[in-house]
């Protein structure tokens, strides 16, 4: 088994660790913005394997889900109509 000679220096050990801990910042920096992207349905900034996924998936998004897509005028109506009741 290989063992060093010399003991590493501090700085060295700092150095290699900021390396580390940067990509780390990286990657998960990028993880965060991909499932905000997903969450959004901006399909156009996060591309993924489309064959995985049935394309009425993306054109039907309005019918999935409803309450993203409401205006703000129907929704000022919805919100008067329960006040009311």
């Amino acid at each position: 088994m290989a063992v060093p000679k010399k003991r590493t220096s501090d700085s060295k050990t700092n150095s290699r660790r900021a390396v580390w801990k940067r990509k780390a910042k990286k990657a998960a920096d990028k993880a965060l913005s991909n499932a905000k992207s997903i969450l959004k349905f901006n399909s156009k900034q996060y591309v993924e394997d489309l064959t995985s996924w049935d394309k009425t998936d993306f054109t039907n998004l309005a019918q999935q889900y409803p309450e993203r897509y409401i205006s703000s005028s129907s929704s000022e109506e919805t919100n008067t109509t329960i006040e009311e009741n």
